[in-house]
């Protein structure tokens, strides 16, 4: 028991090392200015800290379930939860703030032009059409869930966005990652290789995964998760919708909130129509604007992906 005691422990230093480390660099990503090209290359490494920061906080979530409640690791591993927690919202107020990129000096705006995301009822059939009203939901608002199920329910958090649970009609690839329908979207827009002639003309019209980099075309790579589908999509959308969350007002997640209601992830729209503290309405891609904690969020393709 002491040579397995002395294992888990050895394990969970490892991880917190790594956490600690990675935190480092998004931060210091974070305060570093730029503009241009570099704020290209800032976004992109910015993304994949951020999916290695969930990565860890799924990690730690393993560990706090396994490690007795008075484990003198306990402490620590809670910190660098809630440190990670911060720092990704930092992110997200950050990119709530920026301002739409411009195009360099000296340039034409009308190539950046033909890479705007397109509206959410213009979108292509692979990604489909997306409900504006619909509130997404954080990540924040997550029940604290036990080890064996922690790293099923951080795979329903966005790897584009990084921080909410999957929404508006989310999107299952062929290399099994999932988005926001939204934030897939965007990505597919964004991508100069679907947005030129020539690309097309040579029949070069797939775009890398978010996650993954793997090729993917629009139409015949990209899947909806609703109700009532077959198959694979059926099931992902039964684990989503009874994924266990708490009000966006919630006291846990907004300091001034007063809303005590918890439930599933499929009736959460319905709730939250009719909460207390109403939500401010949504931007054309489904996020929330603006409310406390749980708005206010731009992706980061938003910050200049489309020159990837």
């Amino acid at each position: 028991m002491a040579a397995v005691s002395l294992m888990m422990q050895q394990d969970i230093d490892r991880t917190l090392r790594r956490a600690e480390a990675d935190i480092r660099d998004f931060v210091a990503l974070l305060k570093q200015p730029c503009s241009g090209r570099k704020e290209v290359k800032r976004a992109k490494e910015l993304q994949e800290l951020g999916a290695k920061l969930q990565e860890h906080r799924a990690q730690v979530r393993r560990w706090v379930g396994l490690v007795e409640p008075r484990h003198e690791s306990r402490a620590k591993l809670g910190a660098v939860r809630g440190r990670i927690e911060q720092e990704l919202r930092r992110f997200r107020e950050q990119q709530s703030a920026a301002k739409d990129p411009q195009p360099p000096s000296g340039k034409s705006a009308g190539p950046v032009a033909s890479t705007a995301p397109a509206a959410p009822g213009a979108a292509r059939p692979g990604c489909g059409p997306v409900p504006s009203s619909e509130v997404k939901v954080l990540s924040d608002q997550l029940f604290e869930v036990e080890a064996s199920s922690a790293q099923i329910t951080e795979e329903f958090v966005c790897k584009i966005c990084l921080v909410h649970l999957v929404g508006c009609v989310p999107r299952l690839t062929r290399c099994s990652h999932l988005f926001c329908g939204d934030c897939l979207a965007q990505w597919f827009a964004m991508q100069p290789a679907t947005q030129t002639w020539a690309g097309r003309a040579q029949g070069a019209a797939s775009v890398p995964c978010p996650a993954c980099k793997e090729p993917l075309d629009q139409d015949r790579d990209v899947f909806p998760i609703l109700p009532g589908g077959r198959g694979c999509s059926s099931l992902l959308w039964q684990m989503l919708s009874r994924t266990k969350i708490m009000c966006a007002n919630h006291p846990s997640c907004d300091p001034e909130g007063t809303c005590m209601w918890q439930g599933d992830y499929g009736s959460y729209q319905a709730h939250i129509r009719s909460c207390c503290k109403p939500q401010l309405p949504s931007s054309p891609s489904g996020t929330p604007q603006r409310h406390g904690r749980a708005g206010g969020f731009q992706t980061p393709i938003g910050a200049g992906a489309h020159s990837l």
